[in-house]
């Protein structure tokens, strides 16, 4: 039996009852253990020389694909776990570079890097085939598509869909489509249905017959099923999705972001998904990240609003189908990239709660399959590895702070540090700045203790500790300062905290009295002076 760390429980079954008296020859690594979320058991191979006792093991420790740096890299994060065997990975390979980080303002930022390096690699003869990147999920490629295409590289993405093409996408992107366009009968012909509103097909195909003999679009036909002859759950449905659109066509159409709240709020569309398949987790995400989508547009286009968003749309959407992407560099999650080896690999996304993915109840042996999942990301490698996190990630339209992964602490001496390939490197200019903290120690993201006094209606704030200054010689030209009485037109009244950042990445930490402290991109943040 192959890969024998991937089997479950019932095929551990028949291999002990097909092999009788232990006549059975298994092949597997516990450190390449990543299927746990879809029934492998790593116990099978863990306990193996248990159930069969008088098996002889072969180690087969040496690697053939890596060079010496990245199979030390590999091998020092992976010895944090405990469930596996030991063993002493070596190379005849030469030394090679140093496995390179570059820490990023932001993911835009982090997929405009990516696609820099990749440019790069191209110019310097390195052929498309041979360039890799990896990512935890798949709404993660969105961006880097994006990158990609505005560097006028091709790609390809393998094992999965690109962003604009994935079913969920197209389901939404057509909703927006009815909604600045209530005769696209193919985008309605989609919808009608989803979620379920119990319009199945034979329904629609007689909407659609009958009311083409009067001249109605398919829409029209829906709002009229009655006269039609439709009848019990499929004229209720009707009534339904006819509702439905009235809602959403009464929606403003700027910015188009809020077009896409509403409407995931009011289909409930991620309750839909939920209940679908084991694939919910990932097409979530890729809801979230088409609000991300919506967000970058809008303030790129501030009076684009929906129908420029959905002519956007429309144009990537066309370029995703290009075939010269057939040949490209190559795109994929890291489940995918298994069994799989590149000269070149990326791996994006290196922040605790991506990579590792943490959820809210993930215990330790998750934890340790996150470990195995990057150990087989950075052991596809022959030759270089670039890795990249963000200070800020957007998570469903809002900039969020995140952490560097453990994983990268774990590798310690065996990764360099670089810029982000901008002309100047991110980490060095703000340790110059006396604004960075140490790489290695943990980020603190708590806010600043207070306590609250109330006066009236008014309440002051008083610090137990002295916030961060944020004086004009330390950020020249700042809007505010710390301290700074303030006003948002959706969270109050505030007081400013504190500032971080610099340029467009201009950030400040405000203490609102209804909302709490909240991060705010000063860009875009609409704070004014009380």
């Amino acid at each position: 039996m192959d890969e024998y760390q991937d089997t479950n429980h019932s095929q551990y079954l028949i291999a002990r009852l097909l092999s009788g008296h232990g006549n059975l020859c298994v092949t597997g690594d516990p450190d390449q253990s990543i299927y746990g979320w879809r029934g492998a058991d790593i116990r099978n191979i863990l306990a193996f020389e248990r159930d069969f006792p008088q098996a002889k093991v072969v180690r087969l420790e040496q690697n053939y694909r890596s060079t010496k740096r990245i199979l030390r890299a590999a091998d020092r994060v992976i010895r944090n776990n405990e469930a596996r065997k030991a063993k002493g990975l070596w190379t005849e390979n030469a030394e090679g570079d140093p496995v390179r980080l570059a820490q990023c303002e932001d993911d835009r930022q982090e997929a405009e890097t990516v696609a820099r390096e990749v440019a790069r690699r191209l110019r310097n003869g390195t052929p498309a085939r041979d360039i890799a990147v990896f990512y935890r999920l798949n709404a993660q490629s969105r961006t880097l598509e994006s990158a990609l295409r505005g560097e006028g590289i091709a790609y390809q993405i393998v094992a999965g869909t690109e962003f604009y093409q994935r079913r969920e996408i197209k389901d939404l992107l057509a909703y927006l489509r009815l909604i600045d366009n209530p005769s696209d009968d193919v985008s309605a012909e989609r919808v009608a249905n989803v979620p379920p509103r119990r319009l199945g097909e034979t329904s629609l195909a007689q909407a659609r017959a009958r009311g083409r003999e009067r001249g109605w679009t398919l829409c029209e036909s829906l709002a009229r099923a009655e006269d039609l002859g439709l009848r019990g759950p499929a004229l209720q449905g009707a009534a339904t999705f006819t509702r439905l659109l009235a809602e959403l066509r009464a929606l403003p159409r700027k910015p188009a972001a809020d077009v896409v709240r509403r409407l995931l709020a009011l289909t409930r569309y991620e309750e839909y998904l939920d209940e679908d398949d084991d694939s919910a987790e990932e097409r979530i995400a890729n809801v979230r990240e088409l609000v991300n989508d919506a967000v970058e547009y809008d303030q790129a286009e501030p009076e684009g609003g929906l129908q420029g968003y959905i002519e956007r749309a429309a144009l990537v959407s066309d370029v995703d189908g290009l075939d010269a992407k057939k040949s490209g560099v190559t795109l994929m999650t890291l489940h995918a990239a298994k069994g799989l080896e590149f000269p070149v690999v990326v791996i994006v996304g290196l922040e605790d709660g991506l990579l590792p993915l943490m959820r809210e109840g993930d215990g330790d042996h998750d934890m340790e399959e996150e470990r195995r999942l990057f150990f087989v990301g950075l052991t596809r490698a022959k030759k270089d590895v670039l890795l990249t996190c963000a200070d800020m990630r957007m998570r469903y339209g809002k900039q969020e702070y995140t952490k560097p992964s453990r994983f990268i602490r774990e590798m310690g001496e065996e990764i360099v540090r670089e810029g982000t390939d901008v002309g100047v490197s991110h980490l060095a200019s703000r340790r110059a700045e006396g604004r960075r903290h140490a790489f290695n120690a943990p980020r603190r993201c708590e806010e600043p203790e207070h306590r609250r006094v109330r006066r009236s209606d008014t309440e002051e704030i008083v610090y137990d500790g002295d916030p961060a200054p944020a004086t004009e010689d330390i950020i020249p030209n700042a809007p505010f300062r710390a301290g700074d009485r303030v006003m948002h037109p959706e969270y109050g009244r505030g007081q400013v905290l504190s500032l971080s950042g610099y340029g467009a990445s201009l950030q400040a930490k405000v203490h609102f009295a209804r909302a709490g402290v909240k991060s705010l991109i000063l860009q875009y943040a609409r704070l004014r002076r009380v």
